[in-house]
Formats: structure tokens, C-alpha cells, sequence
């Protein structure tokens, strides 16, 4: 493909194909993205599509980063070797026209007739010669794309060179038969020899550095591949139960094997530790400078590095499966996507080259009037015809659809592989965009603006007859099972009495509410207030005493109730992130307006929220998990472009409804999944970070998107003459 009309084509042929319900195509990457219905199509047919519009496709084999960067190695040097032929035979082109010529001498020499033939010329001969394997070599992807183009009624940049270069090159092969037939050589046009090649040659340099260029935009997504390991020590089992290590290639490491990590060895692949510890440098992956101590059964991710200790691995995670290849693939697939904007590009690009061409005739039209009608003088010994002609062929060659093509593309494509360096994983140029136009922000308290980390710090029995000790190991036994992070803080604070847990027999969830579980000899209801009185629970006089000054110092009360009574209460206390307070402060002072959600009381949401600085009455407390959708709704319906940043099960909704979703990294893979963006190491200055990424990407777009604009709407008229009475123009040799 050598531009965005080219990409467009073949997008159209694909999702007109039956069976397709999705296709896009990246003309930057030069891949395209397709789902289909198996049923009713296969690859094989969709690569017969692509075929027959004239163009060639491949399933992409493994990493479509490794695939596009050796394809495009190849492509550059294709064009590499195209530009050394072309400045090999256009560059005695140029000298014979400008230098040589004007000795007379050898100009004598160049213009006397080859072999006594009347109307030939040595010069004409010399300047064919060197002209034609630039036309037809050099030029060949032009021609036959062009040919194929117009085959398919798909007319893009490729089309408009080949016929400028062509227009020019025939022009003179013309000219040189006209002069044989009339014996007469002044007839001939060397000029057109040296238009062709040198148009020819200016736009394989452009080529050549445009194919540099796009290769360049995966450089930081390739550096992330390139960190895996290439071999790893196996610690092999020998039947009579002694060991021995074993170096092997990574392809051959298998989910379940155990592997040796030394000091400074990179970690092969996911895996959790068995034995030994480690200090490990994860910021490949996630950003985080600081490094990370591991120790067993703590999981390690493969590509990353171990500066210290040694440690025992057993993999649990291999090729496509890994952290690092998963993170690949939604790079790879972000880089596929397209932004909205870039709508705007593909309108303009299906409409350039018909408009280009009308331009052109009318260009040719319009000079050739006004020279016969002596309105124009052209310059001396130049028919008026070839004085209208050049303008014709400048306006051909000189348009650029592939700008308008490349400048939103480039753009993602670099944004989104420096984000995954910074451990900002960013899905596309959607959210890019979407990012831009953000003014509210929506916190999740748990786990997003807290540490996610709750820790039991007060166990308060408000009955006579129950030991504290007991009722702890009650509660924890009912939240055994639980994935709730106030239930794990239950479970955690019995673990410290080192006694046995009892499994649940039975267990009911409310959501956002509360459980009740059916133990041995008891049936535990633990949860809000709201919850007990559903459940028949007694309240005490002394409960709403406790739960109050428990409420104003920021903890959240879960009670517990057993035999129609509430008997204790659990103060669970999760401090806010050390940067909440910063992060807020930043995003107010872009002129974001900050709310935070949770399903939380008034009380303690009211605390959390003053201790990060957020004006209570953007505080959205005592929120069930399925009304946390409506919030973000009512938001969006007061006009306002909602981002959602939480880290739950419960939030996946909230994330997918808002018009941006970002998920902190170290929350569930559901949330990761409803994210269009993914903080990877969990800090809150990456949700600050992303915006202005995502600005700076987006503003770059713009740019590109002015720069393409700009150079159409300026040379096009220039190179059509408008202003050739000042001496403004622009000769076609230099219009590529």
C-alpha cells in the first residue's frame, strides 16, 4: 500500500465480504484487523479478496510487532536500492542538462546526429538510455499498483505518479519520434527525461524515509519484546530423585517446570517462586523504577530482571500467555484501531485523487487557453502546449494523500508504545481521543483512592456473652470464601489468633449489602445496618454510640449478628493513597471537576474524601455496585465527558460506561478488561501521566493532521500556476 486510499480500499473490500462483521485496516502498520463468521468465511477467502483488489497479504505468524519490524526492514531496503539506482542514472541526467550542456564542446558533441541519422542527437540517446530503468524499474511498484488501482476503480497516490512520470517520459519518447520522422531535432524535449527521473527519484527518497519513519514508530513496542529471555535453566528431576540443570531455549520451557534465576539473570518466563528471594527491576513492564522484592509464592513476570539474590521459579505462564506477551497484543491490537478523527482523514483521502486529476485537467485547460490567446507569454523555445503541460503534471505529482493518511496512525502508534513503556496501557486512538475531551473525573474510594489494603482495628462485642476472640474466628470462618476486601481483612485479623477457620456449609451474598453463612452451630450475618434489619437482627442502645465515633475517624463498621441480635462490630480502617492527595490536587488544576463513589457510609466517605481533597458535595456514598452505572449516566447526562478510574469486579460496568475507563493495574483482569486504559504499577500520578500523554499524542494529531492540510492546500495552487506572475512556481522535477 502506498497510501490511505489504498488502506481505504481494501477496508472496503474486507467488510463487504459476507460473513465480516468487523474490519479495519492500518495503513501505517499495513495490517489489517478482521472478525468474521467462520461459517462463512475463511482466511484463505479473505486473502483472495485482498489479492484480487491488487494487493498481497499474509496471516500474521507470532508477534504482528516482530512481523511488521522484519517486513519493514525489507521494505526499506527494497526502497534503499530503488534510490541508488535512481541517483546512479538521474544524476548524469542532471549533469548533462545543467553542466554539460553549456560546454560547448561536448554540447557540440551530445547534439551531433548518431551514426549521420537526420533528426537523432547523441544527447537524446544518452538521456533515454539513463531515463528508462528509472521509468521502469525504479517507478515499477507505482505502475503496477496504479494499473491494479484502476482495474478496481481505486485511484490513490501511486495512480498520480504513475501517470505524471509516465505524462512526461512518453512526452519525450514523442518528442524523439517526431524529430526521426520530420529530420528535424529541435522538436525534441530532453527537459521531459530529466522531469521524469528526477520526480521518480525525489519520490523514492520520500519513500525511503517514510518507510524509515514508520519503522521507527514501533521502536519502543519492539524494545518490549526484545527484553525476553532467550534460554533459561531447567532444573530437571532424575529418577532416582537427584537433580541436575539444564540450559534450554525458551520455546521449550513448559507451564510447569521448575527454573533457576540468578543475580542478574532475566526472569524467562511468569511463574511463582518456590524457593529463594529476590530484588527484582520490573520497570520494563509496569514503569516502576523502585525495585521489588519477591520472595516464595510471590509471582514473578517473565522479561523481568533479577539485580539480587537467587530464587526457584515454577512457571505458570508461557509464549502468548505471559504478562509481557498479553501486553504486546493489546499494544498491537491499539496501534490496529483507528481514532474518530481519523474519519475525517479517510473522507477526505476517498475524494483527493478524483479532485487531484480534475485539478490537473483543468490546470492544463486553463494555461493552454490563455497561452494560445496570448493572455500568457511562455518562456522562450517552449510551446505553449508544454508550458500548460508542466503545470498540468506539477499539480499531478505533487499532491500528497498519504500525509492526511499517516497523521493520525504515526501518531498512536508512537503515543501508544511510549505509554506501555511508562506501564500506561492505552487501547487505541478512542481513548486517546476521548482522553482529550475528559472533564470530569470519577474515583472509585476502595482500592483506587485507599491502599485497597483494609486492616481490622477495632473488634468491638457489645453483648455480655461472647468472647471477642470467638467472635472473630465466627466472622472470619463466614468470610473464608469471600473475595470482598473488607472480608479478607476479617479473615486476616483471625489468622493472627492461630486458630483453626471452619468451612461454611452455606452462603448467601447480597450485594453491596451484606452475607449470611451457616456455619456449624451458628448462622453469621455479617454487613451494613441496612443489612441486619433485613436480616430480623435486635440493635442495641450502645450500637449507634460505637458505630458513630467509629464513622468519624474514617473507618468503615461491618456488624455482626447471630441469634436475632447484633452482637459485635468490626472498625475497618483503609488509609488513602500517599499520592490521592496530589493526584486530585493536579487534576482539579487542569480544570477537571473530581467526584468519588463507594459503597460505603456517608460517614466515612465524607473523611476519605477530605483527606484527598474532594468537595463533599461531589462525595457519592452508600452506592450499590449496580447503581455505580447510573452515577457515571447521570453525569454524562449533565453533559459532562466522564473518565472512570477503579480497580474492581464491581466497577467493570461503571468502567465500560463511562467515556473513558481506567483501571488500576493491580486490580482484576474483569476491570482490566472493561479499561480502555491500564495503569500497570497501580500508582494514581499515572492516571495525571495519562491525560497528559494522551494530550500530547492528540495535539501531535492535530498538528499532522494541520501539516497535511497546510501542504495540499499551499503547493497545490502553487504548482498550478497561480502565481507564476510574481515568478512563483514550481517546476514538476521538483513537485515530488
Amino acid at each position: 500500500m502506498t497510501c490511505n486510499s489504498c488502506a481505504n480500499s481494501v477496508e472496503t473490500a474486507l467488510r463487504a465480504t459476507a460473513g465480516v462483521r468487523y474490519a479495519v485496516v492500518n495503513f501505517a502498520t499495513e495490517s489489517a484487523k478482521v472478525k468474521f463468521n467462520t461459517t462463512d468465511v475463511g482466511i484463505r477467502s479473505l486473502i483472495e479478496v485482498v489479492e484480487g483488489i491488487g494487493y498481497e497479504a499474509t496471516v500474521a505468524a507470532g508477534s504482528a510487532v516482530v512481523q511488521a519490524d522484519d517486513n519493514r526492514q525489507i521494505e526499506i531496503a527494497s526502497w534503499k536500492s530503488k534510490l541508488f539506482i535512481s541517483l546512479l542514472f538521474t544524476f548524469p541526467i542532471m549533469l548533462m542538462m545543467t553542466i554539460l550542456d553549456n560546454i560547448s564542446l561536448v554540447s557540440k558533441g551530445l547534439h551531433s546526429p548518431v551514426f549521420n541519422i537526420p533528426g537523432s542527437t547523441w544527447n537524446d540517446l544518452v538521456l533515454v538510455s539513463l531515463a528508462t530503468p528509472v521509468q521502469f524499474y525504479c517507478a515499477y511498484r507505482f505502475h503496477i499498483e496504479a494499473w491494479k488501482g484502476l482495474k478496481n476503480r481505486v485511484l490513490g497516490m501511486s495512480f498520480l505518479v504513475s501517470m505524471g512520470t509516465n505524462a512526461a517520459y512518453f512526452y519525450g519518447i514523442f518528442s524523439d519520434i517526431r524529430c526521426l520522422w520530420q529530420h528535424d531535432s529541435s522538436f525534441a524535449q530532453p527537459d521531459m527525461y530529466m522531469t521524469s527521473s528526477m520526480l521518480i527519484t525525489f519520490i523514492v527518497l520520500g519513500k525511503t524515509l517514510e518507510a524509515i519513519a514508520k519503522g521507527r514508530t514501533n521502536e519502543a513496542l519492539r524494545k518490549l519484546f526484545d527484553l525476553q529471555a532467550k534460554v533459561a535453566t531447567l532444573i530437571v528431576t532424575n529418577s532416582d530423585g537427584t537433580t541436575n540443570e539444564k540450559v534450554v531455549a525458551i520455546e521449550l520451557v513448559q507451564r510447569g517446570d521448575i527454573l533457576k534465576v540468578v543475580r542478574g539473570g532475566c526472569v524467562p518466563a511468569d511463574g511463582i517462586i518456590t524457593q529463594g528471594e529476590g530484588r527484582l527491576d520490573e520497570s520494563m513492564l509496569t514503569g516502576e523504577s523502585r525495585l521489588v522484592k519477591k520472595t516464595i509464592d510471590d509471582t514473578v513476570l517473565g522479561a523481568t530482571l533479577n539485580v539480587d539474590g537467587l530464587f526457584y521459579m515454577r512457571v505458570t505462564g508461557v509464549g502468548r500467555d505471559t504478562a509481557l506477551s498479553q501486553i504486546v497484543r493489546l499494544v498491537e491490537e491499539a496501534q490496529t484501531s483507528k481514532a474518530p478523527i481519523q474519519a475525517y482523514a479517510d473522507q477526505i483521502a476517498s475524494i483527493f485523487v478524483p479532485v487531484v486529476l480534475v485539478l490537473s485537467a483543468a490546470t492544463l485547460l486553463a494555461w493552454y487557453t490563455l497561452g494560445t490567446f496570448g493572455l500568457v507569454e511562455p518562456p522562450a523555445n517552449t510551446s505553449v502546449f508544454l508550458f500548460a503541460f508542466n503545470f498540468a503534471i506539477s499539480t499531478l505529482v505533487v499532491a500528497c494523500p498519504c500525509a492526511l493518511g499517516l497523521a493520525t496512525p504515526t501518531a498512536v502508534m508512537v503515543g501508544t508504545g511510549v505509554g506501555a513503556q511508562l506501564g500506561i496501557l492505552i487501547k487505541g486512538g478512542e481513548p486517546l481521543e476521548a482522553a482529550n475531551h475528559v472533564n470530569t473525573v470519577l474515583f472509585d474510594k476502595t482500592g483506587t483512592l485507599t491502599n485497597g489494603t483494609p486492616c481490622v482495628t477495632d473488634v468491638i462485642v457489645v453483648v455480655d456473652d461472647r468472647n471477642t476472640d470467638d467472635l472473630v474466628l465466627l466472622a472470619a470462618s463466614a468470610e473464608l470464601g469471600s473475595e470482598h476486601p473488607l472480608g479478607r481483612a476479617i479473615v486476616n485479623h483471625a489468622r493472627l489468633l492461630s486458630k483453626p477457620l471452619e468451612i461454611p456449609n452455606k452462603f448467601q451474598a447480597a450485594s453491596g449489602k451484606g452475607i449470611s453463612v451457616e456455619l456449624t452451630n451458628e448462622t453469621v450475618h455479617l454487613g451494613n445496618m441496612d443489612y441486619m434489619i433485613e436480616c430480623g437482627m435486635q440493635v442495641g442502645p450502645s450500637v449507634a454510640r460505637h458505630r458513630l465515633r467509629l464513622e468519624e475517624s474514617g473507618k468503615t463498621v461491618i456488624f455482626m449478628g447471630l441469634c436475632d441480635q447484633v452482637v459485635a462490630l468490626f472498625g475497618i480502617s483503609d488509609a488513602p493513597r500517599v499520592d490521592a492527595k496530589a493526584t486530585v490536587a493536579r487534576l482539579h488544576a487542569q480544570g477537571m471537576a473530581v467526584y468519588m463513589v463507594t459503597g460505603d457510609n456517608r460517614k466515612t466517605a465524607f473523611w476519605v474524601a477530605e483527606q484527598v481533597g474532594i468537595p463533599v458535595h461531589r462525595v457519592m456514598a452508600e452506592v450499590l455496585p449496580s447503581n455505580k452505572v447510573a452515577k457515571v449516566q447521570e453525569l454524562q447526562s449533565d453533559g459532562r465527558i466522564v473518565a472512570m478510574v477503579g480497580d474492581g469486579i464491581n466497577d467493570a460496568p461503571a468502567l465500560a460506561q463511562a467515556n473513558l475507563g481506567i483501571a488500576i493495574g493491580a486490580g482484576t483482569d474483569i476491570a482490566m478488561e472493561a479499561a480502555q486504559m491500564v495503569l500497570m504499577k497501580s500508582s494514581l500520578k499515572d492516571v495525571v501521566i495519562a491525560f497528559d500523554l494522551s494530550r500530547t499524542i492528540y495535539r501531535r494529531i492535530q498538528l499532522n493532521f494541520v501539516w497535511a492540510m497546510g501542504y495540499n492546500i499551499i503547493l497545490l495552487p502553487l504548482a498550478a500556476g497561480v502565481l507564476y506572475n510574481v515568478n512563483i512556481n514550481i517546476p514538476p522535477m521538483f513537485a515530488g
